[in-house]
């Protein structure tokens, strides 16, 4: 999306959320009370709705619980959030229309409202920058060469570790202006190759775990964990996603498996991606016509990378854009990213703008040779494809490989 009103592109949404500082969740069971502790950092949860008279009784998460009925009687300074399964929520709209409630207005249904408008109402209703998906990088260096590296790890002349000094400088002043992130996956290249993971992760763990949803490692397994970064991955809930590669490189099945044991030792909480196939970014050489301007934004929209990256005070909308630009790929575009060491408080809304996809141009120039990210792009590969030369793998290498 271009920007056009830029701090004011969102105030059609966040003034209908701006005077609605509580929150009601209907529903006081198992779906309620993962929505409301999604919703504690905002402490803005004044209670819940339930048929059950028992549960309207004794309260519920030390909240109170009310029928609809009796709510709909108070002023409708608040919002409510339906935390039910499709086809109980179903006889809940019913139930809220009928007393007076309008959808999209009055009332949300969990889902929706998590994955599109808590950072909108966080920011209008309670000044708060939240943002959803936050890699932090902590090295460039990779025990993988992919030929179809959506990070272009294998491009990047002499990669380096990040000094434990630039990681805290850029996690410390992304948390001086964003107040919680959803999710906060500290990713490479391949973190256990770095020296110092262990001291890095305990800086963000110590500092802003509380300001993080989720914590994830990012890893192939291939490198096994020290017991002391598993030690702390238990004691701060830091769960490791790993992608495992054995389909097309079975050399590391066995390190993988043994990567896996350990984690379940000492039950740290893993989430393993087996999938057989990636979809091909395709970064700086992918062949795409567009028929205007209009037509690039579309397809910058239709895309909706949701994977920031921060490096040297820059928030970059795109990681994939961000490392092509390292690696060479792609041209350097200064409007691709938010310089933080620029921004002050009164510019967050911006902020806030390029996370829901508002830029200059209204897309990136990485976007017109770039297939796009997972979430739409159709371009099925195998895999983890290893390039079996020597040396730095260049573009004019990739496409006589493998095109």
């Amino acid at each position: 999306m271009k920007w056009e009103n830029k701090g004011h592109e969102l105030d059609y949404i966040g003034k209908t959320f701006a005077d609605k500082k509580k929150i009601y969740i209907y529903g006081a069971g198992q779906e309620g009370r993962n929505l409301f502790y999604k919703l504690k950092f905002l402490d803005c949860v004044e209670g819940f709705i339930d048929a059950n008279a028992d549960k309207q009784r004794t309260g519920y998460l030390e909240k109170p619980v009310f029928s609809v009925e009796a709510l709909c009687n108070k002023d409708k300074d608040y919002l409510i959030i339906v935390a039910a399964g499709p086809e109980i929520a179903s006889r809940i709209t019913y139930k809220l229309i009928s007393n007076g409630y309008k959808e999209g207005e009055d009332f949300y249904y969990a889902g929706i409202f998590i994955n599109t408008y808590l950072p909108i109402y966080a920011m209008y209703a309670h000044d708060k920058l939240v943002m959803r998906l936050y890699p932090q990088s902590m090295t460039e260096r990779c025990t993988l060469r992919c030929l179809n590296c959506n990070q272009s790890t294998p491009y990047i002349k002499n990669p380096q570790h990040f000094s434990k000094e630039a990681f805290k400088a850029d996690l410390d002043l992304f948390f001086r202006y964003v107040d919680y992130i959803y999710q906060a996956d500290f990713v490479g290249g391949e973190p256990f190759t770095h020296p110092d993971l262990y001291d890095l992760m305990e800086y963000a763990a110590v500092h802003y775990r509380d300001k993080m949803g989720a914590m994830h490692i990012i890893t192939n397994g291939t490198i096994q964990p020290s017991d002391e970064i598993l030690q702390l991955a238990l004691k701060y809930n830091i769960a490791m996603i790993i992608t495992d590669y054995s389909i097309t490189v079975p050399e590391v099945e066995g390190k993988v498996r043994a990567f896996i044991e350990k984690l379940e030792k000492y039950h740290v909480r893993y989430i393993l991606n087996g999938d057989k196939y990636w979809k091909d970014y395709a970064i700086g050489r992918a062949k795409l016509e567009f028929s205007g301007e209009d037509d690039k934004i579309r397809h910058f929209d239709n895309c909706a990378s949701p994977c920031r990256y921060m490096k040297d005070g820059k928030l970059y909308y795109c990681t994939s854009d961000a490392l092509g630009q390292r690696a060479g790929l792609v041209p350097k575009d200064e409007q691709s990213y938010v310089d933080f060491k620029q921004l002050t408080r009164e510019k967050r809304m911006e902020v806030l703008e390029f996370e829901y996809g508002y830029l200059e141009k209204g897309y990136l120039d990485t976007c017109t040779k770039c297939y796009g990210s997972w979430t739409f792009n159709t371009k099925n590969i195998p895999k983890g494809i290893q390039y079996k030369g020597t040396g730095t793998l260049t573009l004019e290498k990739r496409v006589e490989i493998n095109d």
